[in-house]
């Protein structure tokens, strides 16, 4: 577990200043947890089982190809985010998520070569330390693929030196990244505004963190709506199996008095 309780909350807990909750939410895309007027949490942790365990797709593969590329369909659980919004602001949380392999040889006409793909759903844990007095969004997604918009020689600037980072050194580095179709919301790297940095950036919604907004093209994709749209569900009814599904454990700390000063 890559967790723990801050001591300070764990004092209030014991001392009855405030209560350990937990809220379990998973298969749909969307969540709220609902915070009661004159009250506020700390949410300080979280374990992330992701969607797509319990799920396989097979891949007839030539054993002399020296690469082999997931297929589509399991390649969307590869990536999942994991973000909040408590009303001020907003907490994104991105995961790779391993996508495992076995070749097997199978007798048909002639010998034939599959890669079995399956998804790794070990649970996940993360540190938070997250309050929030309004009730609390969570939204969890699948996320396939970003899409370049322009690439950039970073010059030297006070924020990128020469030999200590990328600047000068004349290599092209992702510049604006599109993360959902309409490209209304794009990453930029390194830095908004880009003016110091040779590159033009015209949308003010644009984000210098990574994270992707809801799009069925480049993520996010509601995991469920992905496995029903995806997996035959005549054949053991995908959609439904509790291991297919993601499940996400918040771990918080209820204090049913005003927050007392912001925190973070």
């Amino acid at each position: 577990m890559s967790w723990q309780i801050p001591p300070q909350i764990e004092q209030d807990i014991i001392s009855g200043k405030a209560s350990y909750q937990t809220h379990q939410v998973g298969y749909g895309g969307q969540s709220v947890l609902a915070v009661k007027p004159n009250s506020y949490i700390v949410v300080f942790g979280y374990d992330f089982s992701p969607a797509g365990g319990g799920l396989s797709v097979k891949q007839l593969i030539n054993v002399d190809d020296q690469a082999v590329q997931c297929p589509t369909d399991l390649r969307w659980f590869g990536t999942q985010q994991v973000a909040f919004f408590n009303g001020n602001d907003f907490y994104p949380f991105v995961h790779n998520v391993p996508l495992e392999n076995s070749v097997y040889t199978q007798q048909g006409i002639e010998l034939d070569n599959y890669v079995l793909w399956n998804v790794n759903n070990s649970p996940i844990a993360r540190q938070l330390y997250l309050t929030s007095t309004n009730n609390l969004t969570i939204s969890v997604g699948l996320v396939l693929q970003g899409n370049q918009v322009q690439n950039n020689a970073t010059p030297v600037t006070g924020s990128t030196p020469f030999a200590l980072s990328y600047g000068g050194s004349g290599q092209l580095n992702n510049a604006e990244l599109e993360l959902n179709l309409a490209g209304s919301r794009n990453y930029i790297q390194p830095q908004i505004p880009t003016n110091n940095y040779g590159f033009a950036v015209i949308n003010v919604d644009n984000s210098d963190q990574l994270y992707w907004f809801p799009d069925g093209t480049f993520g996010i994709l509601d995991p469920m709506a992905h496995i029903q749209g995806t997996f035959d569900p005549n054949i053991d009814d995908a959609s439904n199996q509790a291991a297919a599904n993601y499940k996400l454990c918040l771990h918080y700390a209820l204090y049913s008095a005003t927050v007392p000063e912001q925190r973070g």
